[in-house]
């Protein structure tokens, strides 16, 4: 569910799992979800009242993934930008190079015929690779 609880200190959106009353890391909150309007064509917040949703974060916490958190709702019914995961663990800031991160997956050929090969040499600075 993609949402917000009533706790929450920021504005914006963020999922959460619906999991059973009594799971650890998921206080029965009151949420405000987002739910798409197909005859305003945008999304629109609905309360969903107390219900136990894990938030993102804590079922991410012992993995090296991070979630992003919308400060708006999506525009458009297909914008999934508050589905991406960023996997930085690892990742030194000024060191980690983008072709050496794709090597570990990927043959160089895959790696040269791909949209990323102009950008093998692009260097990690914290929160994106740049350059």
């Amino acid at each position: 569910m993609l949402g917000r609880a009533a706790t929450d200190p920021a504005p914006g959106y963020r999922v959460g799992i619906r999991v059973a009353d009594g799971t650890v890391g998921a206080p029965k909150l009151d949420w405000t979800g987002l739910v798409w309007d197909t005859i305003g064509g945008a999304f629109v917040e609905r309360a969903l009242g107390q219900v136990t949703l894990l938030p993102i974060e804590a079922a991410l916490a012992t993995t090296p993934f991070a979630a992003h958190r919308l400060t708006v709702a999506p525009g458009q019914h297909g914008d999934y930008e508050w589905a991406r995961l960023t996997a930085v663990a690892g990742l030194v800031p000024g060191a980690s190079r983008l072709g050496d991160e794709l090597a570990l997956l990927w043959t160089s050929q895959q790696i040269t015929d791909s949209a990323y090969a102009a950008h093998v040499d692009a260097i990690w600075d914290g929160t994106r690779f740049v350059g």
